[in-house]
């Protein structure tokens, strides 16, 4: 997301949109891939949906009322967080 915010010129709010339609066609995809071979939990499938969608509605309520300049400081912020933990986590598979 934030190659189609500095790259593209796309605005926070649009970027952020085609990225969970990415990533709803790859969720998709991998459910029905799981789905034909019968191999997923139904009652995890369902509570992750579930969550999903409570994300949905406070994220739209919440990016109505933050300004996109500090959404994307935020998520910026994240990311770093994000990528910090993950090179400590897996420090000693990289040496």
């Amino acid at each position: 997301m934030p190659g189609r915010v500095m790259l593209v010129g796309l605005p926070v709010q649009v970027a952020v949109g085609t990225s969970l339609v990415v990533i709803a066609m790859n969720s998709a995809a991998g459910f029905l891939g799981h789905a034909g071979l019968g191999s997923f939990d139904l009652i995890l499938t369902l509570t992750f949906a579930a969550a999903g969608l409570v994300g949905t509605f406070a994220g739209t309520k919440l990016s109505r009322r933050i300004p996109a300049s500090r959404l994307q400081r935020t998520f910026a912020a994240f990311v770093i967080v994000v990528a910090i933990f993950l090179i400590f986590d897996n420090f000693s598979k990289i040496l």
